[in-house]
């Protein structure tokens, strides 16, 4: 099975000050759930693309479907 995440790294994030140096401190990943109500869910799972819109704190993303 297949879950689409997103994930996100800060740009100019130098690690930790001794134990994590040269490590992303800031990496995050969320599963996106992007599913229809009903008797039978329908889930877009395979994720094709994102964008985020910071001017509007949104991100953007494209499916496909098995």
């Amino acid at each position: 099975k297949i879950y689409s995440r997103i994930a996100r790294v800060c740009k100019k994030d130098p690690g930790g000050q001794t134990l994590m140096r040269d490590t992303w401190t800031t990496f995050s990943k969320a599963r996106l759930n992007c599913s229809l109500p009903g008797e039978f869910p329908f889930y877009y799972d395979e994720i094709q693309g994102a964008a985020y819109n910071p001017d509007e704190g949104i991100v953007y993303a494209t499916f496909t479907t098995p």
